[in-house]
């Protein structure tokens, strides 16, 4: 379950995206200036409507994969000698990335904020390579190592 570089690179600058954005003082702008929308809900429940496409597409697996990963941690602490620390901190800070995944996934439409709407495309590809950074590969079947069928000579 360990993972390439480059996804732990995406999943760092993620987390470093997601610090709080500094608060603005509601004298100096409105919720149009804030929102780009003159209605107020409907970027909400556009983002919403996304978020619940992605909840289908990706939840299943995601769940499953931290289904796994926490019980591979279990199993992992029960253990009289403990496993090497960087395995250990490497399954911690998947299980931590995949927690906040899902939560994003189980948000409610009225704690969507417009900075989780300049993220959610960000969240969405890191779902995308988790997912398939951590699909099990399928065997080849033998159906595709064999070679076709050599017809046979005229008589």
């Amino acid at each position: 379950m360990l993972q390439p570089q480059n996804v732990m690179d995406q999943q760092n600058q993620l987390y470093q995206s997601q610090r709080p954005l500094p608060e603005t003082s509601s004298t100096s702008t409105d919720s149009t200036a804030q929102t780009g929308h003159a209605t107020g809900g409907d970027w909400q429940e556009e983002v919403f409507q996304k978020i619940k496409f992605m909840k289908e597409m990706y939840l299943p697996e995601l769940s499953e994969m931290y289904q796994k990963i926490a019980t591979k941690l279990q199993q992992l602490d029960s253990l009289p000698q403990q496993p090497k620390s960087e395995q250990l901190e490497k399954l911690k800070m998947f299980r931590t990335i995949l927690e906040r995944l899902i939560s994003v996934l189980q948000i409610s439409k009225s704690s969507i904020s417009p900075g989780l709407k300049d993220k959610l495309l960000l969240y969405e590809k890191q779902m995308v390579s988790v997912i398939n950074t951590n699909r099990p590969r399928k065997p080849v079947s033998s159906l595709h190592q064999r070679t076709a069928p050599t017809a046979a000579p005229p008589t």
